[in-house]
């Protein structure tokens, strides 16, 4: 099992952290409290003011739900449809994939 490495969670961070800034600016446009956001999709105002700080901790599912129904534009697609015919995409090109990944096997040599 590998680590994080430090440029891996400034990305992560990073992620959350603009997700977070969206949603907060898109409630504001539609004149929402983190309440009544909150109320909409869900879940509740602590999880609303977690996921507007950036907070890493919080589930993803919780985090898209808000950027929905905010109306965050989640991965630059707009139209739902898009987003829906991306994941059947995914799902027919991971389907070719072999389920597992084998290894590499070194031989290492004990002739000294």
């Amino acid at each position: 099992m590998t680590t994080r490495t430090e440029a891996t969670q400034r990305a992560v961070e990073d992620a959350a952290a603009v997700l977070g800034q969206q949603i907060h600016r898109a409630r504001h446009d539609h004149n929402l409290t983190a309440g009544e956001l909150a109320a909409r999709a869900g879940v509740t105002e602590s999880t609303v003011l977690a996921v507007e700080a950036g907070s890493t901790g919080t589930p993803i599912g919780a985090a898209f739900t808000l950027a929905v129904v905010a109306g965050v534009r989640l991965f630059q697609l707009g139209d739902y449809d898009l987003i829906t015919q991306e994941r059947i995409r995914g799902q027919q090109e991971l389907a070719l994939l072999p389920h597992r990944v084998a290894r590499r096997r070194i031989d290492v040599s004990t002739d000294f």
